[in-house]
């Protein structure tokens, strides 16, 4: 069955859609639309992402976090490892040596069963032969940030993390995965950690992008 519509397709990759779904997500316009992310005055050098969020990806997302099927983590987990190795096809070896994610709440975790990102993490580690380590860790939860505006959300998740000592990141170049990313103010958090520890780079890689204002203009010219 697929992991997006729930039917039995004609299944001819092994990411868990049919290939009606695996079509749209992959979509040319959705793969504009993640490719423009600000990253100048980031902590982060870059932001991969497989699709925009909303429609399969939407769908897929909150299946994947919210109905308990935390095994959809392996083929999203390939599709980002696979996102990853296609921008070093176009833009040359990025040379990361390390993944990590951007971590959940424990309390929350404990009611959720699981954390996703965590899991996601282990997967584009597995996929690209790379150690993935739990080096940060949530101290407070954060509000949804749905309605926020960049600068709400910025503040939102100000002091919500902190290095935990289970990693060395000195002098490499660091995956930082996430499900989701929007305005980038979470992933900006954790990234700004992971250089004060000595990253030499930090590239955030998610399933799913929300498009930035300038690619939604293109997408409607």
């Amino acid at each position: 069955y697929c992991m997006a519509c729930g039917d039995i397709g004609d299944f001819k990759n092994s990411w868990g859609l049919c290939s009606k779904c695996l079509s749209s997500l992959l979509s040319e316009e959705n793969l504009r639309g993640t490719l423009v992310k600000e990253t100048t005055g980031h902590s982060y050098s870059r932001v991969l992402a497989c699709t925009v969020y909303g429609d399969v990806s939407k769908e897929i997302i909150g299946k994947f976090k919210n109905k308990s099927q935390p095994w959809l983590g392996k083929y999203l987990g390939d599709l980002m490892a696979q996102r990853y190795l296609e921008e070093e096809r176009t833009a040359g070896p990025l040379l990361a040596d390390v993944v990590t994610y951007v971590p959940m709440h424990l309390d929350k975790q404990k009611v959720r069963g699981y954390d996703q990102a965590q899991l996601l993490a282990e997967q584009v580690g597995r996929s690209l032969r790379l150690p993935c380590v739990s080096c940060l860790e949530r101290v407070r939860q954060t509000a949804a940030m749905k309605n926020m505006s960049q600068e709400q959300r910025r503040q939102n998740v100000e002091g919500a993390f902190r290095w935990n000592e289970n990693g060395n990141v000195r002098g490499k170049h660091v995956i930082l995965v996430d499900d989701v990313i929007t305005t980038g103010s979470t992933a900006e958090a954790c990234a700004f950690i992971l250089r004060n520890q000595g990253a030499r780079e930090v590239t955030v890689v998610a399933f799913a992008a929300a498009a930035h204002q300038s690619a939604k203009g293109k997408a409607q010219n």
